[in-house]
């Protein structure tokens, strides 16, 4: 069921054009506004298009780095995400919305926290991926189904060079790793991810720590937003609710996948 009480007219504002950005991979660095980076990169002959760097407040550092453990021993761990109402379905707590992006021209749709929970659960800008196996939904489009879901096939090697067996709990932590790692959500202003899965398993252990070659990857992801300023906090529903992505998994294991473990990096803010 859906919930549309609160529908809105303009596109929520989560990237503020007016904060300092970094050209990414720039020697010597450069930092400005969007408008006056934008402008620089124009001047370059071949109109290449390169990614910035929002600049994260101190403030949403220092509270992302107090809530994920602090990188204390190079560990870094998520946060639950933990709703006011008893099993609630993820509809009734994030809405797809439009959202600002540096040009007026284009916007995108993400799954946004209701405002009806904002700050009772969450006063950070706050907004959902889904997970499922192999698979991840990365945008907010809801119609037709099968917009914004990205899959790919499980690796047969893991990050430490050994070969691993294919087993579900693999493929969970491969998807959550793989979310945080496609695309750069802080880049895009969030402040809080929340990563919605039907695995308990994926949720009890991204919470804690347990030393395997996978958790080793997906801290050091976790650590890269909190330094980001960005919260990720897991969330445990039922199954039913992640059918899209549970779909395009089952479709991504069809697939026969790479022999060595592969790192899907996004960008953080196109000008």
């Amino acid at each position: 069921m859906l919930y549309d009480s609160d529908k809105e007219d303009r596109p929520r504002k989560v990237l503020d054009t007016e904060r300092d950005f970094n050209l990414v991979n720039c020697e010597p660095p450069v930092t400005g506004k969007l408008h006056e980076l934008a402008v620089i990169l124009a001047q370059i002959e071949g109109g290449v298009s390169f990614a910035v760097q929002p600049t994260p407040s101190s403030g949403a550092v220092q509270h992302a780095r107090q809530v994920m453990n602090g990188g204390d021993n190079g560990i870094w761990t998520g946060t639950e995400f933990r709703p006011l109402s008893t099993d609630p379905e993820p509809d009734e707590m994030f809405a797809v919305r439009r959202v600002n992006t540096s040009s007026p021209y284009r916007l995108l749709e993400r799954f946004c926290i209701r405002r009806r929970h904002v700050p009772s659960v969450s006063d950070l800008k706050t907004m959902a991926v889904i997970t499922d196996d192999a698979c991840l939904v990365i945008m907010g489009t809801v119609t037709p189904v099968w917009a914004g879901t990205y899959r790919e096939p499980l690796e047969s090697q893991g990050p430490d060079g050994q070969v691993h067996a294919h087993t579900s709990n693999r493929a969970e932590l491969g998807a959550a790793i793989a979310v945080l790692d496609y695309w750069v959500w802080w880049g895009e202003g969030w402040e809080r991810i929340v990563i919605v899965t039907g695995s308990e398993y994926m949720v009890n252990h991204v919470t804690r720590w347990p030393p395997t070659d996978l958790w080793e990857q997906l801290s050091a992801k976790l650590g890269e937003y909190a330094m980001g300023g960005c919260e990720v906090s897991p969330w445990a529903v039922s199954r039913m609710f992640d059918a899209v992505a549970d779909q395009a998994a089952k479709a991504a294991g069809e697939q026969i996948g790479p022999e060595e473990y592969c790192s899907w990096r996004g960008v953080m803010v196109q000008v």
